[in-house]
């Protein structure tokens, strides 16, 4: 995988975990405003399952 391609998966990871880490934001904002038992849950559920793994291989020629 070249540095390129690298990249390009970095970038769309970084976007993938913003977008997580707003809808946790959202559900945070709703459930201080008097949100219920389930926006609790989802939260926790997305704190815990999610993970974002990637390796980078940097090469010099």
């Amino acid at each position: 995988m070249g540095s390129s391609e690298n990249y390009l998966e970095i970038t769309r990871l970084n976007s993938e975990l913003k977008k997580v880490e707003s809808r946790i934001d959202t559900l945070k904002m709703r459930e201080a405003s008097g949100g219920d038992f389930d926006i609790l849950m989802k939260i926790e559920k997305m704190e815990k399952d999610f993970s974002v793994e990637y390796k980078l291989h940097l090469y010099q020629l």
